[in-house]
């Protein structure tokens, strides 16, 4: 793998290709700890990058650290507005930083995320409904859950989705509860 041979090669490097070189290797290897220690290293020497800052808040949500995903997920969206003037990277900014908010029970600033995440990218219309049904099930609103499985089978036909595709993406938002569509 490449990572592999860079790294033999690591002191050639300069300084910041060296700690994304380390990056990298750590998350090939599997190693989180050490993924957030490079990537913290690099955002000390370059804290101007949104797509390290995502990195950082995906690693931290993928290993349970709600509050320090939120964080940097939310730092990661600040920077590229105030740079841009817009907060669009990637919907998944947007995918997991309500996700790690229903972990942490803020429903209410999921719900929000989910619909700016919405109205950003409306082409991604099936992810985010999908998330949203499972706000809704854990809110305990099964009408709500059951309005937005509807709509997501029916956007998914309309897209032309396979009916297996459609009942395995619906029963992964509404397994958890008995709605009576799937």
């Amino acid at each position: 793998m490449w990572v592999y041979k860079a790294y033999n090669r690591i002191s050639d490097m300069p300084h910041d290709i060296q700690l994304q070189i380390k990056e990298v290797k750590a998350a090939v290897d599997k190693k989180p700890d050490e993924q957030i220690k490079y990537l913290k290293q690099y955002l000390e020497f370059n804290p101007y990058s949104p797509i390290k800052l995502y990195t950082l808040g995906w690693v931290y949500f993928i290993t349970n650290q709600w509050q320090d995903a939120i964080g940097t997920f939310e730092k990661g969206m600040e920077l590229i507005e105030q740079f841009s003037g817009r907060k669009k990277l990637w919907i998944w900014n947007y995918l997991y930083l309500g996700n790690a908010y229903h972990q942490i029970g803020e429903h209410n600033k999921e719900i929000k995320i989910y619909k700016d995440g919405l109205d950003l990218w409306p082409n991604e219309e099936l992810k985010i409904i999908n998330y949203q049904a499972i706000c809704a099930i854990f809110q305990g609103d099964t009408i709500k859950a059951y309005e937005l499985l509807t709509k997501f089978r029916g956007v998914s036909k309309k897209e032309n989705h396979s009916n297996s595709h459609i009942d395995t993406k619906a029963g992964q938002s509404g397994s958890s509860s008995n709605l009576g569509i799937l």
